[in-house]
């Protein structure tokens, strides 16, 4: 038991070392709402994600590891044929390997079920994979780039990104994946920190009971929230914000040969049967558990 413990705190020392991140997360749970709302539509869309993650193998050049996820959507006041629960199930790996003292690789790959969960069959997979390439330029910054494929119902999705870590100084931070999830973040004190974030996604999710349809949400949001650690491992946030667009879609058979890139169509042959743009207030709360490496 000894050995497995410190097995996992070493993996998770690596992948802080790695990653510039002081506070690696081993699991955590959140719950979030998002209002749709527009000249004739006042809906919400109810979100609840869990994961834990956890560590394979690692020596002096290669780190594996991953992480298993569920997520849940509950859909209100839309299209009858919408207002349903979604649920995903998937695991999601990954694989780190330096190159040198600089630079170092980093490739990852995704497996679940996307849909409503009733007759859940080989239909319900998707799957993704992508890779990053990091430079470490000295203490304070670190940079890269990536490309990320995924698979979704609609078609083919793409989503190049570049990678910035930078520490200003002591209180402030920019982080994460540009365009789609850039982080700026202030220290107000050992335990407080506060976090504005823009996210954007896309997902997919097959309908029960049908051979091919399925529903396909896009969202684009900016969230500013509070994070509070409490005795070094026990991480609470909450966080306001706004839904800038969101884009709910029901297609009927589609034929999955669209091309996206981010959430905006390059090809644009599938034609959903209903959509539903809107924008709102978006509200999350949500704790995690982390391995504080910083001593405080």
């Amino acid at each position: 038991m000894k050995v497995f413990v410190s097995f996992i705190v070493a993996f998770f020392i690596v992948i802080s070392t790695s990653a510039q991140v002081k506070t690696p997360e081993l699991f955590g749970v959140d719950y979030s709402i998002d209002k749709l709302k527009n000249d004739s539509i006042n809906g919400s869309l109810y979100n609840i994600n869990a994961f834990t993650n956890f560590p394979i193998y690692k020596n002096d050049k290669n780190v594996f590891g991953g992480r298993i996820q569920y997520k849940t959507r509950n859909i209100n006041e839309l299209n009858n044929e919408i207002n349903r629960d979604f649920h995903s199930f998937d695991i999601n790996t990954f694989w780190g390997i330096k190159l040198n003292e600089k630079a170092e690789l980093l490739a990852f790959a995704q497996l679940g079920l996307y849909s409503e969960l009733k007759d859940w069959n080989a239909d319900d997979l998707r799957y993704s994979f992508g890779f990053r390439y990091n430079i470490t330029h000295g203490s304070k910054l670190k940079t890269g780039w990536g490309l990320a494929y995924n698979k979704q119902f609609f078609g083919n999705q793409i989503s190049p990104f570049i990678f910035v870590d930078y520490d200003f100084n002591y209180r402030w931070k920019i982080s994460g994946l540009f365009p789609i999830k850039p982080k700026l973040s202030y220290k107000i004190n050992e335990k407080m920190n506060w976090v504005t974030e823009l996210s954007g996604s896309a997902n997919s999710f097959r309908i029960s009971d049908t051979e091919n349809n399925f529903v396909r949400i896009n969202n684009w949001n900016v969230v500013s929230k509070i994070e509070y650690t409490l005795r070094k491992h026990h991480q609470f946030f909450a966080g306001f914000g706004h839904n800038l667009r969101q884009d709910i879609k029901l297609y009927n058979q589609g034929s999955g040969n669209d091309w996206t890139i981010f959430t905006f169509d390059i090809t644009g042959k599938e034609k959903p049967i209903y959509q539903a743009r809107t924008s709102g207030y978006k509200l999350e709360i949500g704790y995690r558990f982390i391995l504080n490496m910083s001593g405080q």
